[in-house]
């Protein structure tokens, strides 16, 4: 009787290892979906963080190109007002050097004393 108890206690642990083996293998396969599933996802999630990246730097690349011209037009006009502010400067001065000019390079003038020394303006 004692071998009969051994071997339906050996086939009891057999088929539980079998029944354990199934379900191990199941969870493989479970595990690997999970795993494509992951991998899959990751991909299209890197591609779309790439789509992102090429229009982030395009956008970049159009606010520079924006500021260049901003820091270029900017400077065109102050040039222009400073060419301005001397024109008149000159003039101004002119017409005093034609009003009344001393001996001593001082300017008079109804009542005050400009002490102004000209001088020469590059033309460009």
């Amino acid at each position: 009787m004692i071998p009969l108890i051994l071997g339906a206690a050996a086939l009891a642990t057999g088929a539980v290892g079998v029944t354990k083996g199934a379900e191990g293998i199941g969870k493989i396969k479970q595990a690997s979906c999970i795993g494509e599933d992951a991998q899959l996802r990751y991909e299209r999630h890197l591609r779309e963080l790439e789509v992102v990246w090429e229009n982030t730097n395009k956008s970049a690349e159009t606010y520079g190109q924006i500021q260049l011209r901003i820091k270029q037009s900017t400077v065109s006009r102050f040039i222009a007002f400073i060419e301005l502010l001397r024109n008149l400067l000159v003039y101004h001065l002119f017409v005093l050097r034609l009003m009344t000019q001393t001996t001593n390079g001082h300017f008079k003038h109804v009542g005050f004393e400009i002490n102004l020394k000209l001088i020469p303006l590059n033309s460009s």
